[in-house]
């Protein structure tokens, strides 16, 4: 049932949300060491894998997605935060920018492995949470960086070279950190309902079962290729310039499968979609990160944005299905016309005479 599958995906967002709100400042504390908290999260995320085929009603099922999306919302505000505390401002965008493409390899790789399994999907669920395992155990032999700490560096430092100064950054104003957190709810909204909707739309467009996992994998494929490109277009192009551009691309995408009805549109929309909606997210971080100082507690504000746009949209996709085969795709559309909107009031600062913080604004 399509409402039953958008409740799964709303449960998985709200343990979510539950964790972007309340984490953000356990990352914030000087004192406290950032890796157990990200090693308690990949734990638990394992274990609820694990115990994903073995729940026996709905409610089980839905608990324990609520526990994994808990568990990832405290990973990624962990892992964003801590590449951001690294890497400071424009250097951060190509790290953002491969921390991401491995989200998208997961993404791909994730059903192959499932529908690899068939009817044993106890061993596909166990496989993918063993995966998870060697991450957590490489973060208890690595030094976690503080708030406020210089990070170890691998690399040997030349004799005659002299420190790097920081620029000064500000928590910048709380319209510019509301106006992110709604531009990272509908990016992220576009991303969850597409990606968790278009095998459902593309079947109940005329596609065999068979070509709508193709068409979803390719999807998929196409995003994670995206953000491969995306690592090396972001040490050559501005943040701002490239979401642009991704902005543009994902609304023409989107448009192409409203308007070319069938497989042909479907295809095409697709993966000019997987490719345009790569890098957005990476890119809209590496410019938040130009206009704000992005703390544990900004970025968490940040991810509540996200996980409530992953939240609702999905939902919003499973009752629209019975208006017709082309609304969930109009829903998506208008998320990014809107998205793009909110970004333009971003980088022409209508407010208050804001502008990015410290020298990074240069970037921008």
């Amino acid at each position: 049932e399509p409402e039953a599958l958008g409740l799964l995906f709303t449960a998985r967002g709200f343990g979510y949300l539950l964790a972007a709100l309340t984490c953000g400042r356990l990352y914030d504390r000087r004192h406290q060491p950032a890796h157990p908290l990200l090693i308690t999260a990949i734990v638990v995320m394992a274990v609820s894998m694990v115990l994903v085929p073995w729940m026996a009603s709905r409610a089980s099922l839905l608990a324990i997605m609520l526990v994994i999306g808990a568990a990832q919302g405290l990973l990624d505000v962990g892992n964003n935060t801590l590449l951001v505390r690294i890497h400071d401002g424009a250097k951060v965008a190509p790290f953002m920018a491969a921390l991401h493409c491995f989200y998208g390899v997961g993404a791909m790789v994730s059903p192959v492995v499932v529908e690899a399994a068939g009817a044993q999907l106890e061993w596909a669920y166990a496989g993918l949470a063993l995966a998870l395992l060697p991450a957590a155990a490489w973060l208890l032999v690595i030094p976690s960086p503080r708030p406020g700490s210089t990070p170890p560096s691998f690399a040997s430092p030349k004799p005659d070279a002299k420190p790097e100064t920081k620029p000064e950054t500000t928590p910048g104003h709380p319209a510019i950190v509301g106006a992110f957190v709604v531009l990272f709810g509908l990016c992220q909204a576009a991303e969850a309902g597409f990606g968790g909707w278009i095998y459902v739309v593309s079947t109940e467009a005329g596609l065999s079962t068979g070509s709508a996992a193709r068409l979803l994998s390719s999807f998929w494929a196409a995003f994670t290729m995206g953000r491969v490109l995306a690592i090396v277009a972001a040490t050559r192009i501005q943040p701002k310039l490239m979401l642009a551009a991704d902005l543009l691309g994902s609304v023409l995408a989107v448009a192409v499968i409203v308007v070319v009805p069938g497989p042909t549109g479907l295809w095409i929309g697709s993966l000019a979609l997987g490719l345009s909606l790569a890098s957005v997210f990476p890119a809209a971080l590496a410019l938040a990160g130009t206009y704000v100082r992005l703390t544990g507690a900004v970025t968490s504000r940040i991810f509540v944005g996200a996980s409530a746009g992953t939240m609702v949209m999905p939902w919003l996709i499973g009752h629209s299905l019975a208006l017709g085969q082309q609304v969930p795709m109009l829903l998506v559309l208008i998320d990014l016309v809107v998205a793009s909107g909110v970004f333009l009031v971003i980088v022409t600062r209508c407010w208050l005479g804001a502008q990015p913080t410290g020298t990074i604004s240069s970037q921008v």
